[in-house]
């Protein structure tokens, strides 16, 4: 609806409306009972020694960024210039994983760790809906989006805040 009222403001008012639209976000500070935060839990559940369950089955996965990324890009497009802007609106996608991925990433930086997954869960199912990738071809060619974490540094990253914090 904020989307929506956004284009009717730009269209009827010449309102400078600037809209992301982002994948699940990984941050090392999730929110304990947000359905997408699994990543960081069993990365935080790792570093503890603790088990795990997933609550999606081995092979669900789905477009992804980083929180650093998240911000990063809220300031690019809010910097970007108006004239180069060819949307509304702007998706977003960095990497996209599995949680099998995420269980071997997980496991070559503490090799204790194990875990169970889930299939058919509430988690599961809506993760099943979103597109493993994000179309972000008009972000890339309209003010220079790039991700700077993939995969590998965004895990980095959450390991390093869940060894701090042990």
């Amino acid at each position: 609806a904020v989307e929506r009222m956004g284009v009717y403001l730009k269209l009827k008012q010449g309102f400078d409306f600037r809209c992301l639209r982002f994948p699940m976000v990984l941050s090392p500070s999730a929110p304990a009972g947000a359905m997408t935060a699994y990543p960081s839990h069993a990365i935080a559940a790792a570093a503890r020694g603790d088990t795990f369950v997933m609550p999606v089955a081995p092979d669900t996965g789905m477009s992804t960024l980083y929180l650093n990324d998240v911000t990063r890009s809220i300031v690019e497009i809010c910097s970007a210039e108006r004239a180069a802007l060819t949307q509304h609106a702007y998706n977003l996608h960095s990497f996209m994983f599995t949680a099998q991925d995420l269980v071997e990433a997980i496991q070559s930086r503490f090799p204790g760790f194990s875990c169970t997954f889930t299939s058919g869960s509430p988690t599961d199912d809506l993760i099943l809906r979103w597109p493993d990738v994000f179309d972000d071809s008009a972000a890339r060619a309209d003010w220079g989006w790039a991700p700077h974490y993939d995969f590998d540094a965004t895990i980095g990253a959450l390991v390093q805040f869940a060894n701090a914090q042990r």
